[in-house]
């Protein structure tokens, strides 16, 4: 009795575990599907948000909560073209199965539902609302001229002023995006029913892409006036044919105040520096000179310092220009053979290149040239003449690109 007993309990526990286990793999999958759900549809929001993003497409909020692969727009476009504009941007996502979109317009319904009211208050009849068009054209006449600012700030493109609608805000921010790229575009235009619609968002967004750096652009009534600087009259010139072209049609005449800057050149500072050198040199060497030994090339040691104060003057002009080299001369009065003092000089001019490069001064900038007694500052005709035209010069020399 008792091992049937045993028996019976054994084959009802395995019963109600095969039982359990399968009523509990249902609940599994469910859980599992649920958690993989929810990363999906969080993916996607992601993506479709980003896409629209990229599109300048600020109005539209994504909802995929428990919607799998499908989208609902929700939001208030500026008319049906930005709507479907907005549906088919959602609906290029890849993984994206269906976009459903859920909202009003922006400006007409409520201004529909105002007049409706009017209307049936006031008693009006079709006929009297006709009998009176002046009221319409008068409120169209006292409207604003829309007002845009555009400057280049380095690589931002920068966009103030005040337009009739967020359509034609949105419009102008797309077509900077297109020319500089949506990060670098910085957006503080206004709406306002205080202002007319714009006749001219195409020219103006046409004109973006050729606006030069630094400059600035100001519309205003029948104007477009540009100002900034720019590097020749040609590059002015070509702005011109350019903003002609591009506002052809657009009822804006084009004021080019552009400035004509021709920046200075790398050579010309250099040549400024150059001078600057050579006269920080003249002034070391003022009342001073460089002794030798008698009708020798060795230098004395009481012109040591004198040589490396040259020295750190040539140093610092090194490092201010590139391209730079110190001619050093050697200079002999006219006593004696010329060709004797010729060499004689050279040898000096060559003892000074080596005490400076003793002293870390760089060998590919020193030059060295014997002139012997060819280049007299005296005569030769009295001791102190003869003293005055035995010297070392240098001479700083800036070799131009090019050359």
């Amino acid at each position: 009795m008792s091992g049937e007993s045993s028996f019976w309990c054994s084959s009802f526990s395995r019963f109600w575990w095969w039982l359990l286990a399968l009523l509990g793999l249902p609940l599994l999958f469910f859980l599992m599907t649920q958690f993989q759900q929810k990363k999906v549809e969080a993916d996607l929001s992601t993506r479709v948000s980003e896409a629209l993003a990229a599109e300048n497409i600020d109005w539209a909020e994504v909802d995929v909560n428990q919607r799998g692969r499908d989208v609902l727009l929700k939001g208030m476009p500026g008319s049906d073209a930005e709507r479907d504009q907005a549906v088919r941007v959602a609906q290029g996502v890849y993984g994206v199965n269906r976009v459903d979109y859920d909202g009003d317009m922006v400006d007409v319904s409520d201004d529909k539902v105002a007049d409706a009211s009017q209307q049936e208050d006031n008693g009006a009849s079709t006929e009297e609302a006709k009998a009176d068009p002046v009221v319409v054209a008068d409120a169209k006449d006292d409207l604003l001229p829309a007002e845009l600012k555009m400057s280049m700030d380095g690589d931002q493109l920068v966009l103030d002023g005040k337009m009739s609608s967020q359509a034609q805000v949105n419009a102008l921010q797309r077509a900077a995006s297109l020319h500089v790229g949506v990060a670098k575009v910085v957006n503080n235009l206004e709406v306002s029913d205080k202002y007319a619609d714009a006749d001219w968002l195409k020219g103006v967004g046409d004109l973006m892409g050729a606006l030069p750096a630094g400059s600035e652009v100001v519309v205003k009534n029948d104007t477009l006036e540009l100002t900034g600087d720019v590097d020749s009259e040609n590059a002015r010139a070509t702005f011109s044919s350019q903003a002609g072209s591009a506002l052809q049609g657009s009822g804006l005449q084009l004021l080019n105040a552009l400035t004509v800057v021709v920046p200075q050149s790398d050579e010309t500072e250099q040549q400024q520096t150059a001078a600057e050198c050579q006269e920080r040199l003249n002034a070391a060497m003022q009342d001073k000179k460089i002794q030798f030994t008698f009708n020798k090339a060795n230098v004395d040691a009481k012109s040591h310092s004198l040589l490396d104060n040259l020295g750190a003057i040539i140093g610092e002009c090194g490092g201010d220009m590139k391209g730079i080299s110190i001619l050093i001369g050697g200079h002999t009065d006219s006593v004696g053979r010329d060709a004797y003092n010729l060499d004689l000089s050279q040898r000096r001019a060559d003892a000074v290149s080596a005490y400076l490069k003793s002293k870390g001064i760089d060998g590919a900038m020193l030059e060295t040239k014997g002139f012997g007694e060819s280049k007299p500052v005296a005569s030769n005709g009295t001791a102190s003449g003869q003293a005055q035209n035995r010297r070392i010069t240098f001479e700083i020399k800036q070799k131009l690109r090019g050359r």
